[in-house]
């Protein structure tokens, strides 16, 4: 009751947009928000995503304002916290500009992107609310309420100590300094980056089913090359983080993984498909000189020794092969 009106309990309550919830999780909100950004990406895609003569750059702008606009709404509030369901949604948009299946892990997206994940992001619109929040005069309410926070040592406050602690730098929230705060937070954000991608990398060079990665050169990525046309950008991202649908692609349930075109009972993976497999030499010889390709000079290819020729014959050979099996499917 407040007064003489009766004031109904309920689970959640949505204001200025945002869902809120009497635990202050921001679930609710973020699926919500998920789902409308998808809508969004999808409902262009068609007009614009799907075109490979539409440069990565120009995209991703669009994705920015299209998907990111909507996901990362209030992040002001929320965005010194990590949530799946948000990097979810820019993942995806990777996956489908790049063609990447599901089973090409998260971490390889990144590294071959070269994009922090959105939690960078949100982690900046909370910091620059913060500082906005120590510069209004002390009789504010939401400088009111971070003094309580801070001093309490609760949500944001308890998840930024522990983050800088992590990157090892100092914490110097209590002294609600702006400036101090702005100056910080490039520092913060530039530690946050170098923990990732170093994250990333160990993943990548321990991993038990992206042995081909290891081979590469790190310091070599493809996605972000000004000038280089999408049609070869996907296939040569496709190609580093093995994510061609063969049959002995990681995490495969096929009964079998040995080729389907040859009959040299080999695995079918990246590499047998393209230095190895006898049935696809003839799109080899015009394309690389030779029928068949060792792995060192495979590498020196995805390291960027030929990337338009790993493209000419990926186009080529990828059809060839749909066409075979196709017919022996029947």
């Amino acid at each position: 009751m407040f007064g003489e009106e009766h004031i109904e309990v309920v689970s959640r309550y949505t204001y200025l947009g945002v869902v809120l919830t009497p635990r202050l999780s921001f679930e609710a909100q973020l699926k919500q928000k998920a789902s409308s950004a998808k809508f969004a990406m999808n409902f262009v895609w068609g007009k614009l995503f799907s075109f490979l003569d539409i440069p990565l750059d120009c995209k991703w702008s669009v994705f920015q304002a299209v998907a990111r606009s909507i996901l990362c709404y209030a992040a002001q509030c929320w965005g010194f916290r990590e949530y799946a369901v948000v990097e979810g949604v820019q993942l995806a948009f990777f996956r489908k500009v790049f063609s990447l299946p599901t089973f090409v892990p998260n971490y390889l997206v990144h590294l071959e992107t070269q994009v922090d994940p959105l939690c960078h992001y949100t982690l900046e619109l909370h910091l620059s609310y913060l500082a906005k929040v120590f510069s209004m005069p002390d009789h504010r309410l939401p400088k009111i309420v971070a003094q309580q926070v801070i001093t309490e040592r609760v949500y944001w406050a308890e998840e930024y100590g522990r983050l800088v602690e992590r990157l090892g730098l100092d914490d110097r929230l209590e002294c609600m300094d702006a400036s101090q705060l702005r100056a910080d937070t490039p520092v913060i954000l530039g530690r946050l980056h170098e923990e990732k991608f170093a994250s990333f990398g160990s993943r990548a060079r321990t991993s038990d089913h992206f042995g081909l990665y290891r081979e590469l050169n790190p310091g070599v990525k493809c996605a972000g090359v000004p000038g280089l046309d999408m049609h070869t950008k996907r296939w040569v991202v496709k190609l580093r983080t093995e994510g061609l649908w063969l049959n002995a692609r990681p995490y495969s349930s096929v009964a079998s993984e040995n080729c389907s075109l040859c009959n040299m009972r080999l695995r079918e993976d990246v590499f047998h498909f393209l230095c190895v497999c006898p049935v696809l030499a003839e799109f080899r010889i015009p394309v690389f000189g030779t029928g068949t390709l060792t792995r060192e000079a495979a590498v020196e290819l995805l390291d960027g020794r030929g990337w338009h020729e790993l493209a000419t014959f990926c186009t080529v050979a990828w059809k060839y092969r749909f066409m075979l099996i196709s017919e022996y499917n029947g």
